[in-house]
Parts: C-alpha cells; structure tokens; sequence
C-alpha cells in the first residue's frame, strides 16, 4: 500500500478559532507503517480517538477538519500527556475557569515518554446526511522517537461535509493489528442565539470599551457535559474561558490582564464561541476506548469604541 504523506505537526494549542487544526500536507512516497518498539515494554492501551472540528465564521466562510487516531501507549504512559503530543488532545480550562496564554510560548519536553504508536488502517470513515467523508492517512513527523506512525486527516477544510446537529457514524477497517471500528456518535449543534455585552452576534460586534465581556447563547440543543468554551485574543495574546453549556450564560473579565488583552477604545480582538462535546465509550475487541470529540465554533471580530 503506497499512499504517505508528510503531515505537518498539530499543535495542542490554537489561535483561537482564527485557523482549525492544520492539515496540509505534501506527499513524499510510500506507506509508513508503524514501526515497533526496540525494546518490549508492556502496552497499557490502544485507543481509538476522533476529533472534528468546524468554525463557522460571521462573514459567511466556514470550514472544517477531522482527526482520527488510533493510538497504542505504553503502561507507562500518561494518556492525556500522550494523546495531546500526538495532536489529538486538547486542554480546555474546567467550567468556571480561564487561561491566558502567549502564542509560541509553549514548550513540551518529551524525553521521558515512553514511545507511541500510531496505528494505520486500511480506509476511515465518517458518515453522515452529506455522505461518506473519506479521510487520508499520513505519516506523522519523525521530529522525535517517542511518537511515530500515522494518523488520518481530512483531505480538504469543507465544512459541508462535517455538519452540526447530526449522527456520525465513524467506520474504521483493518486497523493495524487490531480489528475494525463501527460506532456512532451525535454532534452538538453550533452555538446560537450568542450575544456579547448585550448585542446579538450578527457581523461584526462593535461595543464600547468595557473591563467584562458578558456573553448568552442558547441552551436549546446542549446536551449534559457540554461546554461553552469562549476565546478572546487581541495581540498575540489570549484569554479563554469554559462555561457548563447549560448555564446558557458566563462572563470574561479583562481587569487585571495583560495590557494587550485590555478591551480599550479604539482596540479590537478576534473572538470565537465554541460548543465542545467530549464522548467516550468502551471499543470493541481490540480497542479499550473510543473517544470523540466535537468542537463546532463560530467566530467574528469585535472593535471597542
């Protein structure tokens, strides 16, 4: 089977919504399949993982990725360590908290990971009302020793394919020495109904210089365990808040941030709500778990006067 390419590194962290998980690639030859361990350690799991993201945006553009991997650790690894070295991670603050980050200030020592595999399968699948969403596998970058094999990714950004509000079937055939994979998984809808410091989320947002940022949004489609997750950034700088989806309301405080994030008159932001919904099930033979994770947002810009 000849079909690799290069695919270029995910990061854990993103720009807000302003980009979705890269996923371009260039091909550079033939299949690369996971390659073993030099030394036997004791496997602790294998785990199939899912992640499916869309950002709609207020001028009309949309666009979308999906993530899947099916990932062997060690028993000595940390699973959510692992998964998010691999790309298919993703740290959220808990309901009621926020994080501020600068961009290109993270760093990741992975000296003291035990080695990761990253399992091929012959075709993978999601398949909804748009049809059957075909996604491509590629080689993960040899950057390090501790991660190798291949994950699968969308083969271009069309969020049509990838609708809100819809059942996913996820088909995965002849996983590595492994099995197959046949489940199914509802998506939240995108968030809706969003107001910010009162004013309805349509175009973009103009507000008059304020210290916090109130927000509302619709809780008709939530469902339990779904979170609100807003992200505001402004300088290369930001500050991102989760909430519990049903509260149907939260609040961003700017007092006492780092000057760059301060929603001063004439400053403006980027600002995305995202309604993320995490699942986790026990897998078939094979596979100890199956985990999705949806992460349906929609983003606009906001000036202060």
């Amino acid at each position: 089977m000849c079909r690799t390419s290069f695919l270029r590194r995910l990061p854990s962290g993103r720009r807000g919504l302003a980009a979705v998980v890269g996923l371009a690639s260039a091909s550079i030859g033939c299949s690369v399949a996971a390659e073993g361990y030099d030394a036997p350690e004791a496997v602790g799991s294998t785990q199939a993982v899912l992640q499916i993201q869309r950002v709609d945006n207020q001028d009309g553009s949309s666009r979308g990725d999906a993530l899947a991997g099916f990932v062997r650790l060690p028993a000595s690894a940390e699973p959510a360590r692992a998964l998010g070295l691999a790309g298919l991670g993703q740290d959220l603050p808990s309901p009621g908290q926020c994080r501020v980050r600068e961009f290109g200030s993270e760093g990741r020592a992975v000296s003291e990971l035990s080695r990761i595999d990253l399992l091929d399968a012959e075709s993978v699948q999601l398949i909804t009302s748009s049809g059957t969403h075909e996604l491509a596998p590629h080689a993960f970058p040899t950057v390090t020793d501790w991660i190798r094999g291949v994950v699968h990714t969308s083969r271009d950004r069309d969020a049509a394919q990838l609708p809100a509000g819809e059942t996913y079937r996820w088909k995965a055939q002849e996983i590595e020495d492994t099995g197959s994979l046949d489940a199914s998984f509802a998506s939240p809808a995108l968030p809706s109904e969003v107001t910010v410091g009162g004013v309805p989320w349509t175009g973009a947002i103009r507000l008059t210089a304020a210290s916090d940022l109130d927000f509302t949004w619709s809780t008709t489609r939530s469902a339990p365990g779904d979170l609100i997750w807003i992200v505001f950034e402004s300088q290369g700088r930001q500050k991102s808040c989760a909430f519990n989806d049903a509260d149907g309301a939260g609040s961003i405080s700017l007092r006492g941030s780092d000057p760059r994030l301060l929603a001063t008159s004439g400053s403006t932001a980027e600002l995305a709500v995202h309604r993320v919904r995490s699942l986790t099930e026990a897998g078939p033979a094979g596979l100890e778990l199956v985990s999705v994770r949806f992460d349906f947002s929609v983003a606009t810009r906001i000036s202060f006067e």
